[in-house]
């Protein structure tokens, strides 16, 4: 397996915040769940959002703008992730 495709371990500060967010959002319809065998946020059972390590990954909508440095309107498909690190502080 290549380093990849590891799963990569959460720290408890990362899961603590992956948490919080979940119980922000809790209002909103969305739960904690799992996708693929990782920490996931769900809304009526599609994956909106996963934890990787101190990662977390977002799944952006097909009208989504996508990242500022990207050209409004893609040649290509558009983008379905956006990384944010959690859980961490580089101090």
């Amino acid at each position: 397996m290549t380093n990849a495709m590891k799963k990569k371990e959460s720290s408890a500060a990362a899961v603590v915040s992956f948490e919080g967010v979940a119980a922000d959002l809790a209002g909103a319809g969305v739960v904690l769940g799992q996708t693929f065998g990782a920490r996931a946020l769900v809304v009526n059972r599609k994956a909106i959002a996963c934890l990787n390590g101190d990662e977390m990954a977002f799944k952006l909508g097909r009208d989504s703008p996508g990242p500022p440095w990207r050209s409004p309107q893609p040649s290509g498909p558009p983008p379905c992730t956006a990384g944010k690190s959690i859980g961490r502080s580089n101090e």
